[in-house]
């Protein structure tokens, strides 16, 4: 078995657990993830299994799309409804003109702070263990870049939206960061996430509807989001061997197939303009 699942998370169960029970089904180990997604927080999985997960990284950078709703007047501990209430202001009127304005200038790249519940580690250590033992860390920040947002609803404490973000973007910040502007506080109360690249929730089938039949395997059709090249038999006895070649193509990264739709190797252009082995794949 080897290429991945599109899985639909259901809210209250951890990303691990997710792998844990495909793991249980197939009576395999070998199962990784793309993105990992909160515990209160449900949709879109991409589940690696077998040779899938060399192709994790380019999974990784693929832009994300969600539907939040957020909960404002209110602020907790971890930004989300899984926290304590920390903070509660007085409930004002807002208007939807206001709130289209504050979310359109999100838009575009922009160095967002890392919430102290996260997984990002320090020294080996998660951040989120960190705040819990009340130890100060000095705030972290990364860029990010927001490619679209709107408004979707609004009842006058409860907004909600849609966002398509860069990896490693924070939702639960973004919210935070949303009620900031409208000058007052807020929490990320609900959390779907719709769409990896182009592979969307529609895709997607929970844990127990899963079978052999959904594995999207390795094929070229399956990556096409990745710069790919079908190659000859004799290049691809070079690939095999992990031997540097000449490709005309003009992509860094290039993902070689053979004429049997099989990938062989990932290949990146070096300085002379010749293409090396990064990472080749294992068929038996």
């Amino acid at each position: 078995m080897n290429g991945f699942f599109l899985i639909n998370k259901a809210a209250g169960v951890s990303t691990r657990d997710t792998l844990n029970m495909l793991g249980r089904k197939f009576q395999r180990r070998d199962f990784g993830t793309v993105g990992i997604l909160d515990k209160f927080a449900s949709g879109l999985l991409i589940v690696l299994v077998g040779e899938g997960n060399k192709l994790a990284d380019y999974f990784h950078v693929l832009s994300k799309k969600y539907a939040a709703e957020m909960t404002l007047f209110k602020k907790t501990d971890t930004l989300d409804s899984t926290g304590v209430i920390t903070d509660v202001m007085s409930p004002k009127e807002i208007k939807e003109s206001e709130i289209t304005v504050v979310l359109r200038s999100f838009l575009g790249k922009s160095s967002q702070e890392i919430p102290a519940f996260s997984n990002k580690k320090i020294a080996g250590t998660r951040l989120s263990s960190l705040t819990r033992q009340n130890i100060e860390i000095t705030p972290l920040f990364h860029e990010i870049e927001i490619f679209d947002i709107a408004l979707k609803d609004f009842d006058g404490r409860h907004l909600s939206f849609e966002v398509e973000v860069s990896k490693g973007t924070y939702i639960r910040q973004l919210a935070f960061d949303v009620a900031v502007k409208l000058k007052t506080i807020g929490f990320l109360a609900t959390l779907v996430r719709t769409k990896i690249g182009h592979y969307s929730l529609e895709m997607a089938k929970n844990v127990a509807e899963i079978t052999t039949s959904d594995l999207y395997e390795l094929t070229a059709s399956n990556l096409d989001f990745l710069p790919q090249m079908v190659i000859d038999k004799e290049t691809a006895s070079l690939v095999l061997h992990g031997r540097a070649i000449k490709l005309s193509v003009t992509n860094n990264i290039v993902i070689l197939f053979s004429k049997e739709d099989r990938p062989l190797a990932i290949y990146q252009k070096g300085e002379d303009g010749r293409y090396y082995s990064k990472r080749g794949f294992s068929w038996k």
